[in-house]
């Protein structure tokens, strides 16, 4: 009978130990009694590292995306390069490098000050109130980083636009279709717009998307939402790398009396 318990206890007690709890926390070592590490509590307090550098680094230091662009002209070209991969510097991370800084800053294995938060933005961008846990972030910002390695990135043209997409939109999806079409404004805006417009298309061919319509932030903060839908809103996600990658957040307009 003592084996008995035993085998019991061995078989229930990791399932009792494991949680998850939001906001999100970093796996345990292989040591953990957790069969799904990820989904385990580790209160652990880890040093600060420069995130950032490294995955701009590691985005250097691999293949430059060389996306399908067609029906783009040499100058378009050129600014959807740097969007994407960042100006080769260091002092504009393109949305490749963004989105990996994330992804690392969410693979950590203790809890840093980046970790640290990345989980209260999470907390305020995508909602207090939904279940979630690290595992569903890093799976999205996975797919997200995937879709940026070789996108298939097409210029607008008239004829491309059939519902009129690019009338008040710097870049569109077609559903069904695994393209991403540029407009006239992704070209008319800032480096910094251009990037966070590639991070918002990349979250929609990783399957976010809202039922109804679309929202968009006006600020890009660790501390705001831009809709109340949650992880199916795309500029969610977008603004959610922006924090989570350690990029300036933006500051609101002050309105102040004569």
């Amino acid at each position: 009978m003592p084996a008995l318990y035993t085998l019991l206890a061995m078989v229930f007690l990791p399932a009792l130990l494991c949680g998850q709890e939001y906001p999100w926390t970093p796996p345990q070592t292989s040591a953990d009694p957790c069969k799904v590490p990820e989904k385990c509590e580790a209160p652990l307090v880890g040093e600060a590292r420069d995130y950032g550098a490294e995955a701009a680094a590691a985005a250097e230091a691999s293949p430059r995306s060389t996306p399908a662009l067609q029906g783009c002209t040499d100058s378009q070209k050129k600014n959807i390069l740097r969007a994407l991969n960042g100006d080769g510097k260091k002092k504009f991370n393109g949305a490749k490098a963004r989105v990996l800084t994330a992804k690392k800053v969410l693979d950590a294995t203790s809890l840093t000050p980046e970790l640290q938060r990345a989980n209260q933005g999470s907390k305020a961008i995508f909602g207090a109130g939904l279940e979630i846990t690290g595992v569903t972030i890093t799976e999205t910002l996975g797919s997200m980083n995937k879709a940026l390695g070789s996108p298939a990135l097409r210029c607008a043209k008239p004829a491309d636009d059939e519902y009129k997409y690019c009338e008040a939109r710097p870049a569109f999806i077609v559903i069904g279709q695994t393209v991403v079409w540029l407009c006239p404004d992704f070209f008319k805006s800032s480096d910094e717009s251009r990037a966070r417009t590639l991070v918002h298309e990349s979250s929609h061919l990783s399957g976010v998307g809202e039922s109804q319509g679309e929202s968009y932030c006006m600020i890009f903060s660790c501390s705001e939402s831009c809709s109340d839908s949650g992880f199916l809103a795309a500029d969610n996600w977008a603004s959610f790398v922006n924090c989570a990658a350690g990029e300036a957040s933006d500051e609101a307009d002050v309105i102040t009396a004569d």
